[in-house]
């Protein structure tokens, strides 16, 4: 009985949150904008996700916010479905919902296929993802010729899920924006995977792999893979918090004083702040040179947010 009694509430609950939902939904359907913020609602569960579908459907919205919806692998399935109808869909923001190695494999549906929404940006930050799930989006990624941003930044991709990303952008012909922010990206994981994604690619230019495990080889590995590229001139390359120390950093400038107008527009090496040792806190900029932060340690408000098209570190 009282397992009954349980039941019956979890199951009223999830009505209720469905109305809740849908009709948030529909009000911001009725102000007529083009893009729904529906963070923190339930668009995993069916009813819910078949209203946004039909939502979709209707060719005017071109980004979601899904952040914090509690998809889960279960729910992925059915969301999917619903942003497959998007026929206007730029961008899906699906930070933070528990998708998992298969949700996000299911999410990768949406990057190709002739029924694929023409999707620009995909963010999956912090979705229980390991280098199998990137292996999986991999797959997808090797058959879209439209996205221009990913971030899988917190999530468990490590060097092995970095390699599975270079295979597949390589040769992508419109990829501009990589986050791979705390990450458990390494040495190896750059010189194997991120180093030949840079020099190969042409048209990746913002890279974050703020928070890894970056020392003073793989740094070294990115200058050398940016200096040697054909594609256009980097404008971020994003390091705060790893371990580039002084020494890897006067390598560097030994080595590019000659060819300063090859370096990214901006490049972060701020440390973490708290943590003392041997990392360096310096910025690069274009036709300014290198500069100490204007607060040791703590990172800038400007770069990132103007590099930034789809406002995935704003929001």
């Amino acid at each position: 009985m009282l397992q009954c009694r349980c039941a019956a509430r979890a199951g009223a609950r999830l009505v209720r949150q469905s109305h809740s939902a849908s009709a948030e939904l529909r009000r911001q359907l009725d102000s007529g904008s083009s893009h729904l913020d529906l963070r923190f609602a339930d668009f995993g569960e069916a009813t819910s996700a078949a209203a946004l579908g039909d939502a979709l459907a209707g060719g005017a919205i071109k980004g979601v916010d899904l952040r914090h919806n509690e998809v889960g692998d279960e729910g992925a399935a059915r969301l999917v479905r619903a942003l497959r109808r998007g026929r206007a869909l730029e961008w899906v923001d699906l930070r933070a919902n528990g998708l998992g190695d298969r949700g996000v494999s299911l999410v990768g549906g949406l990057l190709f296929g002739a029924e694929a929404p023409p999707l620009r940006a995909l963010n999956l930050w912090n979705n229980g993802v390991s280098p199998e799930g990137v292996r999986r989006l991999a797959t997808c990624l090797h058959k879209n010729r439209r996205l221009e941003s990913l971030n899988l930044g917190n999530n468990a991709t490590e060097d092995e899920g970095a390699v599975e990303l270079s295979d597949a952008l390589a040769q992508h012909p419109a990829i501009a924006d990589l986050g791979l922010r705390n990450c458990y990206v390494d040495d190896r994981g750059v010189i194997e995977g991120i180093a030949p994604l840079v020099r190969a690619s042409p048209t990746l230019r913002r890279l974050n792999l703020r928070n890894n495990c970056v020392s003073d080889l793989g740094f070294c590995s990115l200058i050398e893979a940016i200096l040697s590229r054909d594609g256009p001139r980097f404008e971020l390359l994003d390091l705060q918090g790893n371990e580039v120390t002084s020494a890897g950093v006067a390598l560097v400038r030994e080595h590019t004083a000659d060819k300063a107008h090859l370096l990214p527009e901006q490049i972060l090496l701020h440390k973490q702040l708290g943590v003392k040792g041997s990392p360096v806190s310096l910025v690069y900029r274009a036709g300014e040179g290198w500069s100490e932060p204007q607060r040791a340690g703590a990172p800038e408000a400007g770069p990132l947010a103007e590099s930034d098209p789809y406002g995935w570190e704003a929001r």
